[in-house]
């Protein structure tokens, strides 16, 4: 072994290469420890930052949508607001083109033949008398038919005795014919009542 030559007097004295190994690893040893504690209190003033953050260490405003996490930003809904202001009545739209016309349909069943008047109508007659008094005489239709026309004939039961019709004509109702009158005797004659036939045209 190389180095400086020992007194055999003095026993194990260190040497000077003795002496400078040693302050080596004192040295390496404080830089270990230097950096293991500057690493403890890195890691320990960040983790103790990261536990102790609270809304109050954040100045208002300063958070940005990027700053946080999507989930956390689905979750940032607001309160619904009061309903707003009915909007102005829109602009009447533009009118429609017209559409195509429609296909014509099928032609309808013929319906069947009716029956003429002169087949469908019938003569209703009543026969009555005339008095000295004034007397009305009716022939009615059935109450679904209308009197198409209507008369009278009276019989001469003696040429003292006169007819005088007041009235010849349809009902109020359109449904028959009435006859209104009354007779005249001659002076000393004593004729007793006129027949009279009234008739009427009816049709449904």
């Amino acid at each position: 072994m190389y180095g400086e030559p020992r007194n055999p007097n003095l026993g194990d004295v260190p040497t000077h290469n003795d002496r400078k190994t040693d302050d080596m690893r004192k040295r390496t040893l404080f830089l270990i420890a230097a950096l293991a504690t500057v690493l403890a209190v890195a890691f320990g003033s960040t983790a103790s930052a990261v536990h102790l953050l609270t809304s109050k260490d954040v100045k208002d405003h300063s958070l940005k949508v990027k700053d946080l996490r999507k989930n956390a930003v689905k979750k940032l809904r607001g309160q619904t607001g009061p309903q707003g202001l009915q909007g102005l009545p829109g602009k009447n739209g533009v009118d429609g083109k017209n559409g195509v016309n429609g296909k014509d349909g099928r032609d309808g069943v013929d319906g069947k033949d009716g029956a003429s008047a002169a087949e469908a109508a019938h003569t209703v007659t009543v026969t009555g008398s005339l008095g000295v008094g004034i007397t009305s005489v009716t022939a009615a239709c059935a109450p679904t038919e209308s009197v198409l026309g209507g008369g009278y004939s009276v019989g001469i039961a003696n040429k003292d005795a006169t007819a005088v019709v007041l009235d010849n004509k349809p009902t109020s109702g359109d449904n028959g014919w009435t006859v209104r009158g009354y007779k005249v005797d001659a002076p000393g004659s004593g004729v007793g009542s006129l027949p009279v036939t009234v008739y009427a045209i009816c049709a449904a």
